[in-house]
């Protein structure tokens, strides 16, 4: 076997890799819910400063694919799926329950109003907007989570990621 080898199949660089999935997915996951939302932005972002500084050391290696997979993971959700969801979030809140009520009162400028207007929305509206945000919000977080299963399979049985630039 000759040294280039025997690095690119490194029990180390797979175990950081594969621990690497592990935190972009738990931090994925602690993003949906609101107690854990910042402790999983702050995983995600560790996750990611973590697999840029280790790009050098993966070079050459069959888990060189793996953090351009993981960069590309986050920054496809951070660009284009997380404002995607928000997007979705709001037209659904705008379609579905009486914002505009209360988008007027928040303008209104009468901060007794505005209070009371806030409260009634929230009490009115509380099952929609549970619905509506647990919906839009889950779809990122599981494309997230599967594309880290899927990295994180190709990881454990030391393979390189097929597709690096695909979306699924």
């Amino acid at each position: 076997m000759t040294e280039e080898t025997d690095i690119a199949v490194s029990p180390k660089l797979q175990e950081t890799c594969t621990t690497l999935y592990i935190v972009y997915a738990l931090g994925a996951v602690l993003q949906f819910f609101d107690d854990t939302m910042l402790a999983g932005l702050l995983a995600l972002a560790i996750a990611g400063a973590l697999a840029n500084r280790n790009r050098k050391k993966f070079r050459g290696t069959i888990f060189e694919s793996h953090l351009r997979w993981m960069n590309r993971t986050l920054w496809i959700g951070a660009l284009a799926l997380t404002p995607a969801a928000i997007a979705l979030t709001c037209l659904l809140l705008f379609t579905f329950t009486d914002a505009g009520t209360l988008v007027r009162t928040l303008t209104s400028g009468n901060l007794d109003a505005i209070m009371a207007g806030t409260q009634g929305y929230l009490a009115g509206n509380l099952i929609r907007l549970e619905v509506i945000t647990e919906t839009t919000t889950a779809l990122p977080v599981l494309w997230f989570v599967r594309r880290c299963w899927r990295g994180y399979v190709f990881a454990r049985d030391a393979m390189p990621v097929d597709n690096v630039t695909s979306w699924s």
